[in-house]
């Protein structure tokens, strides 16, 4: 079939499945037309577009675009919840599982990210909502309610100043606070982390099976910084009551993942809108290393602890990003760009063992000198926090390894889980 066909059909289903709704239950007749010919709608188009494939090898399959994907995909199972409601059926027929579940002899990793350093990274969640909306809307509303009565807090009153209406930012464009707000961290953390667990319910309820059997298909899973949260929640939750339960409790954790590091560090979130530097800068093209002999030198000097410098991630064989005290990343970042080429000068002339390396660096667009031991005094009050909401979690229900941050090791074994994550966020390096 032409993908225009599919996609035009896939308006006119939708279209067909919103009259539906918007017929009033006073109206029976009416109302049970509608619905009628919205299900048999959804009924033929699966039958003509799908067959016995999932819809999302059909748009695939037909190469749609972004914009004409989502299309499809929104109009698709917005038809699909009313057939399944007018049937009886709570979900559609299990879907086959999809080959890279069914391969012999291949093990999968699970791999969730951290801050994508995205600025208007709440379109993601949108454009996820919008088109899985009746597979996800009710979680959605279940988890923003939870963010924002948190975000209310006493504590957390200076911080959340625009609340945590996940829900309103997602309804309307109108809603959503300014950038310099929607970039702090302790907004985009909880956010983010919101958008992964959504990515996880749209990806079991597609295939037709519980949070239990999706962490089953991998051999572990793992994250990147703050995706070991998410990565947890996975490997925690066996039914979708476990996954709302466990969800709670890692937003949680997110929440005070972006709370307290702004709370001990103020001045440094106001420089990060003020001049360019920031605690945390990206390296590149230097080696492992060379990083550490520059590390080495700059701390060399310093008199106190705080004002040293700490390899805080490591992204690649020449990707890293180094952490601390904004004026110590200033200080690090000038003696980098003294000992090193930074704007691809003319070396031809100068001996091959006597030229400068390039380096290339970046402040990221964060308040607070993640993951060194500069957090240690913020993660005391989070786990404090954390212990006194009752947001603790249990290794030992943990069905699959999740793989640590910094050394790969397996964090089922660990004692305090909530601890070791609020830990592995904020202090730890990754690796």
């Amino acid at each position: 079939a032409h993908y225009g066909e599919c996609v035009e059909a896939a308006l006119f289903t939708e279209f067909a499945a919103e009259q539906s709704e918007r017929e009033s239950a006073e109206d029976a007749d009416a109302k049970a037309a509608a619905t009628a010919v919205a299900a048999a709608l959804f009924v033929a188009f699966d039958k003509k577009y799908c067959g016995e494939e999932d819809i999302h090898v059909c748009v695939d399959r037909l190469e749609l675009e972004n914009g004409h994907a989502e299309t499809v995909l929104r109009g698709y199972y917005k038809a699909q919840s009313v057939y399944l409601r007018s049937s009886g059926s709570v979900t559609k027929t299990r879907a086959l599982k999809p080959a890279l579940f069914g391969t012999a002899g291949h093990r999968l990793l699970g791999m969730f990210g951290g801050q994508g350093g995205v600025d208007n990274y709440i379109e993601e969640t949108r454009m996820l909502y919008a088109t899985y909306r009746p597979l996800v809307s009710d979680y959605v509303a279940c988890m923003s309610e939870f963010l924002q009565q948190e975000a209310g807090e006493a504590a957390f009153s200076q911080v959340y100043r625009k609340g945590l209406d996940v829900v309103a930012w997602l309804e309307s464009d109108e809603e959503v606070p300014d950038q310099e707000y929607m970039l702090s961290v302790p907004v985009s953390i909880p956010v983010v982390g919101l958008t992964q667990l959504m990515q996880v319910m749209v990806l079991f309820k597609t295939l037709g099976i519980s949070p239990g059997e999706l962490a089953s298909s991998f051999e572990a899973i793992a994250g990147h910084s703050q995706g070991i949260a998410t990565a947890t929640a996975l490997s925690l939750a066996t039914d979708e009551e476990s996954f709302y339960r466990v969800s709670k409790i890692v937003l949680g954790l997110l929440m005070l993942t972006g709370v307290y590091p702004q709370l001990d560090y103020p001045t440094a979130a106001a420089s990060a809108q003020s001049i360019a530097a920031t605690p945390m800068v990206s390296v590149l093209k230097l080696s492992r290393a060379q990083i550490a002999e520059a590390i080495s030198k700059h701390n060399a000097q310093q008199k106190t602890d705080k004002a040293m410098v700490h390899l805080s991630l490591t992204n690649g064989a020449k990707m890293f990003v180094v952490s601390g005290a904004t004026e110590s990343i200033k200080g690090f970042v000038r003696a980098l760009y003294k000992e090193h080429d930074t704007g691809g000068a003319d070396q031809t002339r100068v001996r091959h063992s006597q030229r400068k390396s390039g380096v290339s660096t970046k402040y990221l667009s964060i308040n607070a000198p993640y993951h060194c031991p500069l957090l240690g005094h913020a993660v005391e009050g989070a786990c404090r926090y954390a212990s006194s909401k009752g947001w603790e979690l249990d290794s030992r229900d943990m069905r699959r390894a999740v793989r640590a941050g910094d050394d790969g090791h397996d964090i089922r074994g660990v004692g305090n889980l909530s601890q070791y994550l609020l830990q592995s966020m904020c202090v730890l390096p990754v690796d």
